[in-house]
C-alpha cells in the first residue's frame, strides 16, 4: 500500500519513509500498512483515518482479509 501525498488547505504534506503516522494537526491522523496476524491468516487495512474532531470517528479504507484452511485431505 502507498499514499502518495497528501493536500490540505494548500498545503502538500506527504509520509516520511520510515513512519507509519502522517498527522494533519487538528484535523486527522493518518495511518497506513496496518496489519493484523492470526493463526489462520492476516487483515490489512491500507489507510486509517482517525479524526480529531471529537467525534471519535475512525475510517478504515482499502481493507483485504486472507484466510487459510485445511483442505482436508
Amino acid at each position: 500500500t502507498d499514499v502518495g501525498q497528501v493536500s490540505f488547505g494548500g498545503e502538500v504534506q506527504a509520509f516520511p519513509d520510515s513512519e507509519k503516522v502522517l498527522e494533519i494537526p487538528g484535523v486527522a491522523n493518518l495511518e497506513r500498512e496496518i496489519v493484523a496476524k492470526y493463526a489462520d491468516g492476516l487483515f490489512v487495512t491500507a489507510l486509517r483515518v482517525t479524526l480529531l474532531d471529537g467525534s471519535g470517528a475512525v475510517l478504515n479504507l482499502g481493507q483485504a482479509r486472507l484466510h487459510i484452511r485445511d483442505s482436508g485431505l
